[in-house]
């Protein structure tokens, strides 16, 4: 019998013919009888924590950074890591990149004519549909898309203006 399966605290009672009758767990220095399900549960955390422990080296820490640069996953260990510090730095600056975007959309919009910039409002702001908007257009939902792609053009030049 090897050394882990002399220390583990949960086992399998048996009866005379080799069935399994009970699952236990010692929590304490008490004997809890569980369910099947949970004392699998059990021991495939056991073998995890096993694993990750027979995997690592000697005298070197255990973390979650090193084990996200070693790409194990997440579930691996049942809890989630902390993003790295490259993973928030291009966050931010994707952030930052949406902030500069937001405040060139009111000068864009505000070029448009009423009848465009009422359009975009609704199919984008108020997420209408292009048949809510031919509808209250009173034109046909073809017209709409073929208005709102125009639209969408002209303010993609009115951008490449602003910046």
């Amino acid at each position: 019998m090897s050394n882990w399966k002399a220390n583990r605290n949960y086992w399998k009672v048996k009866d005379e013919h080799g069935d399994v009758v009970a699952f236990i767990i010692e929590v304490e220095g008490r004997e809890c009888r569980v369910s099947e399900e949970v004392y699998h549960c059990y021991a495939k955390g056991d073998r995890r924590e096993r694993y990750i422990l027979s995997d690592q080296k000697k005298g070197r820490v255990l973390s979650l950074e090193q084990m996200a640069q070693d790409e194990v996953r997440e579930d691996y260990v049942g809890i989630p890591s902390a993003p790295s510090c490259l993973d928030t730095l291009v966050e931010q600056e994707d952030e930052a990149d949406l902030e500069a975007k937001k405040q060139k959309i009111l000068p864009a919009l505000l070029e448009l004519s009423d009848r465009d910039r009422e359009l975009i409002l609704m199919l984008f702001y108020e997420g209408a549909s292009t048949r809510q908007a031919a509808a209250r257009f009173s034109v046909d939902q073809k017209r709409i898309r073929v208005w709102r792609d125009r639209v969408l053009r002209d303010l993609k030049k009115i951008f490449a203006k602003i910046s």
